[in-house]
């Protein structure tokens, strides 16, 4: 990774219209629009898909690949896609974003998830697999 090559560099790689589109330390200027509730995915949550609420335009500025610093606005699931990326970025997780409803009905999962006791599509270390309930 960038950090152990001794760089600090955030990168957002995202599809769309047809492309893949590479934003090299995003940073968001303005959020406005609509307020969109959509289901989510965080690979931090193995099989968790929630609900999340988030505005449906961003204002980015990035580096592009070719080295130049650009504005651009996206909108709707691509515009979503960035903010999660962001976000994970800095380290927040899905269910910083949940409200607290949702969050309370997620204590049990949370609760598996803590001792070690999910499935998960992909490699986990430490993972203990179990039969979903």
């Amino acid at each position: 990774t960038a950090k152990h090559l001794g760089y600090s560099v955030k990168i957002i790689s995202i599809k769309f219209d047809g492309r893949i589109e590479v934003l090299i330390n995003p940073i968001i200027l303005e959020v406005k629009g609509l307020f969109v509730s959509q289901i989510e995915i965080d690979p931090s949550f193995p099989n968790l898909k929630t609900s999340v609420i988030r505005r449906s335009k961003v204002l980015v500025q990035f580096t592009t690949e070719e080295g130049e610093r650009i504005e651009r606005w996206f909108s709707e699931s691509t515009g979503r896609s960035v903010l999660q990326g962001v976000d994970q970025l800095q380290g927040s997780l899905i269910i910083d974003n949940v409200n607290g409803h949702r969050l309370r009905s997620l204590k049990g999962y949370l609760g598996r998830l803590e001792k070690g006791k999910f499935k998960a599509n992909y490699p986990v270390k430490n993972q203990q697999l179990i039969d979903n309930e």
